[in-house]
C-alpha cells in the first residue's frame, strides 16, 4: 500500500491550472474539451466551478476552451 496518496505532478498543474483560468475569466465561459483527468471527485468539482466537460465545443457561443491533459487527435 502507498504511504502517500495524491495526484502526480502534470495532473496537479493540469487541475491547478484549469481552476486559475476560470478565476482569471470568471465571467467567461469555460470549457475542458474532453475530462481533464480521470477522476471523477475532480470533474465533479470543476463543474461546480463553472468549468464544464464537454465532447464537442458549442457553435454558438464563446469562451475559453481548455484541452484535456492527455490532448486530442
Amino acid at each position: 500500500m502507498a504511504q502517500n496518496a495524491g495526484f502526480c505532478y502534470g495532473v496537479k498543474r493540469a487541475v491547478e491550472t484549469t481552476k486559475k483560468i476560470k478565476l482569471e475569466n470568471a465571467s467567461k465561459k469555460v470549457w475542458v474539451l474532453g475530462e481533464l483527468i480521470h477522476n471523477s471527485h475532480v470533474i465533479n468539482e470543476l463543474d461546480e466551478m463553472g468549468i464544464k466537460t464537454v465532447d464537442e465545443l458549442p457553435t454558438c457561443e464563446s469562451g475559453v476552451c481548455i484541452v484535456r491533459s492527455h490532448g486530442m487527435a
